[in-house]
């Protein structure tokens, strides 16, 4: 028997199986965002937070400060919502696969058993 596929924002037709293992995937490399993020702030925090003022290998400009930057005041402000973006993408994933997962569950119960009528009556004609 064939696994249930659905057609995944009208677009993609996928099985069950595969639409999980993308999901897990998806899991995982936000997690691996978090985690980068986690590891990586101190280091990128560091110029931006702690001393007000952009620390540059060249000491002319090094004493201007972040608010002249405004890539950096950028950077910094998307680092820190790093979790938010990060809380937003799993909840966007667990509301989308109890969606499909009930879609699936749903094809699942309208799928028919094979009926053995035809090899009973095929039987019964052997037999009788």
């Amino acid at each position: 028997m064939e696994p249930a596929r659905i057609k995944l924002y009208g677009l993609f037709s996928l099985t069950k199986r595969r639409y999980v293992a993308q999901q897990a995937c998806a899991v995982l490399l936000v997690l691996i965002l978090f985690v980068v993020w986690y590891f990586a702030r101190p280091i990128l925090d560091k110029p931006v937070a702690r001393h007000g003022h952009v620390e540059l290998m060249d000491p002319s400009v090094a004493d201007r400060p972040v608010g002249q930057y405004p890539e950096l005041v950028l950077l910094a402000t998307v680092l820190n919502a790093v979790p938010l973006i990060a809380g937003a993408l799993l909840l966007a994933v667990v509301v989308e696969s109890v969606i499909v997962l009930r879609l699936f569950a749903r094809k699942d119960a309208t799928k028919q058993p094979p009926t053995t009528a035809p090899l009973q009556e095929a039987q019964d004609k052997a037999h009788g």
